[in-house]
């Protein structure tokens, strides 16, 4: 296998995005598009037919490339139709090894390791993952006693919950000083979440379900995101009010039942979120599942210092 270390004006996009898309290990994170509007760059690791690709998103600092994952990017990894296996991934990392001091990424949980190879340093993250395959029934008896009464609360203040939420609309909703976002946006990653939230519209990848009170008022709403058989939740905001718990309750609810007896896997994957807000998505049956996280720091002391 011929690997290459490609920097971005190298890659095609056309061919990247169809074997992304073909891939059984694919995942939304992965699409150049995706990446585009989350990294300050990205290189990648690429065999001579694309059927082999490792994403690297890059960030530079003193004159040093490092892989350093974005926030709205939650796992990568190897990805390929061939049979992943051990040596296929410690193959790759090597090489990345020899190119870049840096390096801190979260693996698919199809890139499996027992132990992390030298010199990088195994750590684990953890996401919550629930099955829609069964019907709304069964999935919602698995339900907390905590998501019962939120839900059952959202219906009696007549929160209603409508999809095709727009991103002008979003964007104001998480500029007003009072909103919560899951995850904290400066200005320059509210631009690129902008695109990012316009292109999965416009291309069918996503959609905003937005919940609102009797006033018309729009008390919180969570991009969903879909490719290869998932939906992941990468964001969700919410108002100061107190009805916003229930109503974000309710969104979930909302959007399980709707999308029940399908063969989708409902993924949520906000790292950064607080212990009380983790447990929302294990409060709808969401078993937790723990991807691996490689890291590995040789910058030279003086630039460790600063960074």
């Amino acid at each position: 296998m011929n690997i290459r270390l490609l920097s971005h004006k190298d890659i095609d996009p056309v061919k990247w995005d169809d074997s992304i898309s073909r891939f059984y290990n694919g995942c939304v994170y992965a699409y150049s598009w995706y990446l585009d509007r989350t990294c300050n760059t990205w290189m990648a690791l690429v065999d001579d037919d694309y059927e082999t690709l490792l994403p690297l998103p890059v960030t530079e600092f003193k004159g040093e490339n490092l892989i350093l994952q974005p926030g709205l990017v939650r796992y990568l990894g190897l990805f390929t139709n061939k049979l992943l296996t051990k040596e296929l991934l410690i193959t790759h990392l090597r090489f990345l090894n020899e190119n870049f001091p840096f390096v801190s990424i979260t693996l698919s949980k199809y890139n499996r390791l027992s132990s992390a190879p030298e010199p990088y340093v195994l750590s684990k993250t953890q996401f919550h993952c629930l099955d829609l395959m069964p019907n709304y029934t069964k999935i919602s008896s698995r339900y907390s006693r905590k998501a019962l009464e939120n839900i059952q609360s959202a219906h009696n203040q007549k929160i209603i919950i409508l999809g095709g939420l727009q991103p002008r609309e979003l964007m104001a909703f998480i500029a007003q000083k009072t909103s919560r976002p899951s995850e904290k946006l400066d200005e320059k990653s509210q631009r690129r979440f902008r695109s990012l939230i316009s292109h999965a519209l416009f291309h069918n990848f996503g959609e905003i379900y937005g919940a609102y009170d009797i006033y018309n008022n729009l008390c919180a709403a969570v991009f969903f995101l879909g490719s290869h058989q998932k939906v992941y939740v990468p964001f969700f905001v919410q108002s100061a009010e107190l009805l916003s718990e229930p109503a974000l309750y309710l969104i979930f609810d909302h959007f399980i039942k709707k999308n029940s007896e399908k063969n989708v896997v409902l993924n949520f994957e906000i790292p950064t979120l607080p212990k009380n807000k983790t447990n929302l998505f294990a409060d709808f049956g969401a078993k937790e599942t723990a991807l691996i996280t490689l890291n590995k720091n040789k910058l030279t002391f003086w630039k460790r210092w600063m960074k």
